[in-house]
């Protein structure tokens, strides 16, 4: 009836340039005039060298060593123009993360920029850490605080008008006034997104943030996240959570692709139905229960939504909703209940830190089967998402932050 809802740079080597070829040519000159001054006595070895006969004459005209050629016959020293094997300055695939928040790859031998690293950056798996579900700049959108201190016991966010009790009106973009941001994003398939921009993100202990909306919550922090208090994205009996799918009407499916299934039931001796399917999410949803009437009205309850999303939670979907209670077919006095919508799904972001107190929780757990009266059962909404992303994420011991499936009903024989 219920589940749980995380360049090789390549040295360019040439023949000597003209200005090279004139120096050899004068020396060898020099040499030669030396040779028919002086006769035999002459150190043949240097004249073949410098006019270039044989090995020794490619050595030094292409293969020696760099630098300065050495005075001879008293010409001056020349000036070596071919230039040491340049080194490149990275190895192709090289990977580094660079203070303040960026990195640089190695591309044919070249440093190369990748972009900010909102969250940071991670060497081992080459990669710079960008918020999921959201555009990246996002994140820098907001340009005040959203401390909740001094603001109430409890604070309300819409995530369908961008509304915070106390803090911000129905505005959609940059609030003037608090500087917060807000925009609305589609998912392909999912329930769309109400995102909060701000810079610091503080919920003291003793406020409690109670989220409404079909759209799932994600609040951005371009600087530190305090969770001191709590914060509330669960159903509220067939009505979901942010995100999630609401509960089948009475005697109904649940909407949606992890909906649960009703059973099947009559009137037979007094009443005798099966219970409504849970709802589904990271795991199919459990079965709705069955009558205990004899045969043939031993009837099976309802099946429980199939499993969907993924857990990087992306698209930011909350759970399925639960089958309304079976009808005892027949029977004109049977009140079979809605089924529990499915908890909500929120994403907190912060590209310095996150971290939860002692006191902190955060709940997204989905809505119990309603009441149901000679019939059978409804089934319990699944529970929801939660993701944090964070350079560091820190959770205190005593915080509970939960994604519980909702209580179903059994199956009926009175």
């Amino acid at each position: 009836m219920r589940h749980l809802g995380l360049i090789l740079l390549l040295g360019l080597v040439g023949c000597l340039v003209d200005g090279d070829e004139s120096l050899w040519k004068n020396r060898h000159d020099a040499t030669r005039d030396r040779l028919q001054r002086d006769g035999p006595t002459a150190d043949q070895a240097v004249a073949d060298r410098l006019a270039g006969d044989g090995p020794a004459g490619d050595l030094l005209a292409r293969d020696r060593p760099a630098g300065d050629l050495p005075a001879r016959d008293g010409l001056p020293p020349a000036p070596d123009k071919l230039a040491p094997d340049t080194v490149p300055p990275c190895t192709t695939g090289q990977f580094e993360c660079l203070a303040g928040g960026t990195a640089r790859h190695c591309t044919t031998g070249q440093w190369k920029l990748v972009g900010s690293c909102v969250l940071g950056c991670d060497a081992p798996t080459k990669a710079c850490r960008v918020p999921s579900n959201v555009a990246v700049d996002a994140v820098l959108k907001g340009t005040g605080h959203l401390d909740l201190t001094g603001k109430g016991a409890t604070i309300t966010i819409s995530t369908d008008t961008g509304e915070i009790s106390l803090v911000r009106g129905k505005v959609t973009g940059l609030d003037p006034v608090s500087g917060i941001y807000y925009e609305q994003v589609a998912q392909a398939g999912a329930p769309g997104l109400g995102v909060f921009a701000m810079k610091k993100l503080v919920i003291p202990d003793g406020t409690t943030v109670k989220v409404s909306g079909t759209r799932a919550l994600v609040l951005l922090a371009g600087d530190t996240a305090s969770v001191l208090g709590a914060i509330d994205v669960s159903a509220a009996g067939k009505t979901a959570g942010p995100g999630g799918i609401d509960g089948g009407a009475a005697g109904a499916a649940a909407a949606g692709i992890g909906g649960g299934k009703p059973g099947t039931g009559d009137n037979y001796d007094s009443y005798c139905a099966g219970g409504g399917g849970g709802g589904g999410y990271g795991g199919a949803g459990g079965p709705g229960g069955a009558s205990t009437c004899a045969t043939p009205h031993n009837f099976s309850g309802g099946a429980g939504g199939i499993a969907f999303g993924g857990v990087t939670l992306a698209p930011l979907v909350g759970g399925g909703g639960g089958a309304g209670g079976t009808l005892a077919t027949g029977a004109t006095d049977s009140y079979p209940g809605p089924g529990g919508g499915g908890g909500g799904a929120i994403q907190l972001v912060s590209t310095v830190s996150l971290s939860f107190g002692p006191k902190a929780s955060i709940n997204a757990g989905g809505g119990g089967g309603g009441q149901t009266v000679s019939g059978g059962g409804a089934g319990g909404g699944a529970g929801g998402g939660i993701l944090l992303e964070a350079p560091t994420v820190t959770v205190a011991t005593g915080a509970i932050l939960a994604a519980n499936g909702g209580g179903g009903g059994g199956g009926d024989c009175t």
